[in-house]
């Protein structure tokens, strides 16, 4: 999809986890475009390069051409004031600027599970992500956190996350979100009723939850 739509000069923001991060892979070839792939997240240590927003977004521009740009700060900031103060750093908000500006994004869907991502990465604790399920949450989109029929679920921990948020991604012209694991069907079926996906690419069998 991305090698038919993407012409030169395209930005596209760009989100983390396992399923985006496998996007480049089956691209052959020379490079096609002149794009420039912006981290619409921050990352953390905690996880492997692959699945880490600016990683992924570097693989990308020498896959299918152009230039990445990073954004240097962790995906969750340990409080609301922390967050304020690395989004007033120059570099972390010209970055989220560019991404705020994509025609394009590409993006993961989280679960809520207690060793989802988040967890893994330190954002969360166990505890943390019990309190979210009690409150209705299924799954994540750039940590903006929602329930089965799209609504948000907050809790506090949305005021955290360095990166756009759900009306920034509502914004943007063409949402692609990415999403394989077999037991995210819930988290599939919400993201879809956020609104905010345009194009959502999965396997037949989340497809066919999704349906039923």
């Amino acid at each position: 999809f991305l090698e038919r739509t993407l012409a030169d000069g395209a930005v596209v923001a760009v989100g983390m986890g396992r399923n985006v991060g496998a996007v480049a892979d089956p691209v052959a070839g020379p490079p096609r475009s002149s794009c420039t792939f912006v981290s619409a997240i921050g990352g953390s240590p905690q996880v492997d390069a692959p699945v880490n927003p600016n990683d992924i977004c570097r693989r990308l521009a020498e896959r299918l051409g152009g230039r990445a740009e990073g954004l240097y700060a962790p995906a969750y900031a340990e409080s609301a004031r922390v967050r304020a103060a690395f989004v007033r750093h120059e570099d972390v908000r010209a970055t989220l600027a560019r991404a705020r500006r994509a025609g394009f994004a590409l993006i993961g869907v989280g679960d809520a599970r207690d060793d989802s991502a988040v967890v893994r990465m330190g954002c969360f604790s166990v505890r943390e992500m019990r309190r979210m399920r009690d409150a209705g949450a299924v799954g994540d989109i750039l940590g903006s956190f929602f329930d089965v029929d799209g609504g948000p679920v907050a809790g506090g921990m949305e005021a955290r996350v360095v990166g756009l948020d759900r009306d920034d991604l509502r914004r943007v012209p063409c949402v692609v979100a990415a999403l394989s694991e077999a037991r995210k069907g819930q988290a599939a079926l919400g993201a879809l009723r956020t609104g905010i996906v345009d194009v959502f690419v999965t396997s037949i069998g989340i497809a066919r939850r999704v349906l039923a």
